[in-house]
């Protein structure tokens, strides 16, 4: 059987109108803003400062999240089809992002 699985991204933020929600904040679609805000310089426990590609890393984790699913799909004839998500991944100090990929057969 082959498969046609594709990967969008949804975001949160942990806090609501200054309102302090965790996790029970609600995912929402993601535009575009989860790779600009990973993009940049960043220090970090190095010396000095790296420069990040959002766009890169964004896209990077969507392929890997589709072979890893294609994988689960081929290895594991009883897995069901439809949206599944990865862990989600750490935005910072205020919110996460999650990679879903969704996989249909394909003719």
């Amino acid at each position: 059987m082959r498969f046609q699985i594709t990967a969008r991204i949804e975001r949160r933020t942990w806090y609501v109108n200054g309102e302090y929600l965790g996790d029970k904040s609600p995912f929402v679609s993601d535009a575009g803003e989860t790779a600009r805000e990973l993009t940049g310089d960043f220090y970090g426990e190095w010396q000095g400062t790296r420069h990040f590609d959002g766009v890169a890393i964004v896209r990077e984790g969507m392929e890997r999240a589709i072979e890893s699913r294609l994988m689960l799909l081929e290895n594991n004839p009883g897995s069901p089809l439809g949206d599944n998500f990865v862990h989600p991944i750490k935005l910072g100090d205020w919110g996460e992002y999650r990679i879903i990929t969704t996989a249909v057969a394909a003719n």
